[in-house]
């Protein structure tokens, strides 16, 4: 546990041994995560209550708590963040309806050195999504401010495209 990092996890696993061993898969990545275990359902709808993960590490077959019940009540609170599966009992065609579903990924616990790959890859493109959606944000409201003042200003303003087009023009 690294509490001064950023980057948060929230893992849900009942197993101690395996949790150990996600643990230590996620250490060789050589960055600290503030990680924080969730072993019953009670726990993962807390923890989800109380803040924000940057990501959701989740075996499938907990007691009292499927993993689809788990992607569910995450999605239900954030549709970004990356939830990727980490199970023993995957096969191929569960996997392809775990994607199908909404998660990221997914590892089976006898792969575990995917893992830093498959985390490293999902926080790149949740990072990548978000700062898109920033931009187009930032864009949009840009071209606000620009419609506001345009049709607050004392003339016409207007842009034509190349065949000559009025492709914007002020309420003046």
């Amino acid at each position: 546990m690294h509490p001064h990092d950023d980057t948060r996890i929230l893992l849900l696993e009942d197993s101690d041994i395996d949790a150990d061993l996600i643990c230590r898969s996620l250490d060789k990545m050589n960055r600290g995560f503030h990680i924080e275990r969730a072993r019953i359902r009670q726990e993962f709808e807390r923890s989800l209550q109380r803040g924000s993960f940057d990501l959701v590490l989740a075996d499938y077959s907990i007691p009292g708590i499927s993993g689809t019940d788990a992607l569910d009540m995450v999605r239900q609170q954030d549709t970004a963040v990356p939830f990727v599966y980490v199970s023993g009992v995957l096969g191929e065609d569960f996997a392809t309806e775990a994607l199908r579903a909404g998660a990221t990924d997914y590892v089976t616990k006898k792969h575990l050195a995917r893992l830093p790959m498959v985390v490293q890859r999902a926080l790149v493109e949740a990072s990548e999504r978000h700062q898109r959606k920033f931009v187009t944000q930032a864009l949009l409201e840009s071209e606000e401010r620009f419609r506001v003042m345009a049709d607050a200003a004392p003339a016409l303003i207007w842009e034509a495209d190349a065949r000559g087009e009025i492709i914007f023009a002020s309420s003046w």
